[in-house]
């Protein structure tokens, strides 16, 4: 579960990066 929630967070951060 904390993998998951890690790469999710990941994600999002991405996104709003490139959002950016």
């Amino acid at each position: 579960m904390q993998l998951c929630t890690g790469l999710y967070l990941t994600r999002l951060g991405w996104e709003m990066d490139v959002t950016d």
